[in-house]
């Protein structure tokens, strides 16, 4: 593949170098678009050199080699960056997108975005509630109730190799057993999923979550399933509807 790659993106510099007719050239103001773009995918596909992934130790566990308190089975500390480890706390749990950004109806009864993440946020549109109305056939005055929060009492228990747990609290890889962690966890975001979080709960999800923050870690975890003859189901973007898994 690295191969491949490498061979796609030499031809990506030559059709750049030759980009078209003088014309052509003269009308476009980056004639180098084309070799440029695809050195930038050959670069993703290319990734980094074999070295870079050695078993070194992380950087994330460096500084709690020195420490000596047991590792917490919750994710106390969160991750820098958008979105928390505890992704239910910016992310609706029974729904898409963020807590603060839904559509109501405000004193003028038109339809407005809540919250202060998107450009159309805090601002009434006039003409929406009668184009979804006219377009989609949707009637704005049914409404459904759901549930307020997830009750942990509801979802399935997590059922976890106990000798695997003992192994996995000697590697320091944050984990959690939370319901809320698990649960968030256990779907996508297409419509039958959202409305089974609304009105009902999932029949099984997972036992237990982890995060893994570098090469190692992912190695362990690899290792520590293949010896417990265990599922591991890697998470990355949870929207199906975006096409992500």
């Amino acid at each position: 593949m690295a191969e491949a790659a490498a061979a796609a993106g030499g031809t990506g510099l030559g059709a750049g170098a030759s980009y078209g007719s003088a014309a052509d050239r003269d009308r476009d103001p980056d004639p180098d678009r084309a070799g440029r773009r695809l050195r930038v995918l050959s670069g993703h596909l290319l990734g980094r050199p074999r070295e870079a992934l050695s078993t070194n130790e992380c950087k994330a566990r460096r500084a709690a080699s020195a420490a000596t308190a047991a590792p917490t089975a919750t994710p106390a500390a969160q991750e820098s960056g958008t979105i928390p480890k505890k992704r239910q706390e910016v992310m609706k749990w029974n729904g898409w997108g963020y807590n603060d950004s839904k559509f109501i109806f405000n004193k003028k009864g038109q339809i407005e975005l809540t919250g202060k993440r998107y450009p159309l946020s805090g601002m009434g549109l006039p003409t929406f509630k009668e184009w979804i109305q006219n377009t989609l056939g949707v009637n704005v005055e049914h409404k459904t109730t759901s549930k307020a929060s997830l009750n942990p009492s509801d979802t399935p228990p997590s059922v976890v190799n106990e000798d695997f747990l003992h192994d996995l609290k000697e590697t320091n890889i944050s984990y959690s057993q939370e319901a809320d962690d698990r649960v968030f966890r256990a779907h996508g975001h297409c419509l039958h999923e959202i409305f089974l979080l609304r009105e009902g709960m999932f029949e099984r999800i997972p036992d237990i979550v982890l995060w893994p923050t570098c090469h190692d870690d992912v190695v362990k975890i690899v290792n520590l399933a293949c010896k417990y003859n265990l599922c591991i189901i890697p998470i990355g973007v949870p929207q199906i509807a975006r096409g992500f898994t």
